[in-house]
């Protein structure tokens, strides 16, 4: 009786391990199997992208290849100058794959974990320039928990300072709409600098819309003079526009031209 029960804890013990470890796997192949759809998705937009900028490389004036006329735009053996009897051709409007590149971005960033992120962008085989906007919108997409981390993964990206703030730009550029507050913190921790400064302008040119003052506010800490007179001088005229009897009384004696 006891040998029994014996066997059958055993055996019940061996059945929830062999279900974890199918669920385990299964888990591991569903993640697996997203994470190579990314990819895919990523290196096809990418080959979108080249292929568009090829096509409009080649519709440029002056890169037709220097042939002879075209027999069909030739009148009694007359070369016909820019052949009359055709009406020109207007090439079709070529969609816009840097906004579509941007939007593969964000999807991507919003469904993949950073540890997805970094390996689809390792894979991807991306052209430094379109890596680090590639980076930067995915990490912008899903500032949560880890969005210290999601930052400092697009800033692997960056070898010069001017890259690091244009990549924290168009983080902030994203980030700032989703949540001010948690955007407004992460700046009040980082240190004065072009970094922080090109960070700022960013984020006052998207809160000037929801709450001006906060704007106007944040654009008189740039330490830059000029960068901080060009800010200043977007969201107060972007205030004015809106409400020029608040953003009077606010920007007086504030020195905003």
């Amino acid at each position: 009786m006891l040998s029994t029960r014996i066997l059958l804890a055993l055996a019940a013990v061996t059945l929830v391990i062999l279900l974890t470890r199918q669920v385990w796997f299964s888990e591991a192949r569903a993640e697996r199997a997203q994470l190579l759809e990314a990819m895919a998705f990523l290196k096809k937009s990418a080959n979108q992208e080249a292929s568009e900028t090829k096509r409009q490389a080649t519709d440029l004036p002056g890169s037709e290849s220097p042939a002879g006329p075209d027999p069909a735009e030739t009148r009694d053996g007359v070369p016909s100058p820019a052949g009359f009897d055709k009406a020109p051709e207007v090439p079709p409007e070529a969609p816009d794959r840097s906004r579509a590149s941007s939007a593969t971005a964000a999807y991507l960033g919003k469904t993949l974990t950073l540890a997805q992120l970094r390996a689809c962008a390792a894979q991807s085989g991306l052209k430094p320039e379109a890596d680090r906007n590639f980076r930067a919108v995915a990490a912008a997409a899903n500032m949560g928990a880890d969005g210290e981390q999601r930052i400092a993964w697009a800033l692997e990206a960056c070898s010069t300072p001017g890259e690091r703030a244009e990549t924290l730009s168009k983080i902030m550029s994203s980030w700032a709409p989703q949540d001010i507050n948690d955007a407004g913190k992460w700046l009040d921790g980082q240190a004065s600098g072009p970094e922080k400064d090109a960070a700022i302008a960013a984020f006052a040119r998207e809160v000037i819309q929801r709450e001006p003052p906060t704007a106007v506010d944040w654009a008189l800490t740039i330490s830059d003079p000029g960068l901080r007179a060009t800010a200043l001088r977007e969201v107060s005229t972007l205030w004015r526009g809106k409400d020029p009897q608040a953003a009077e009384a606010y920007l007086s004696g504030k020195e905003i031209r």
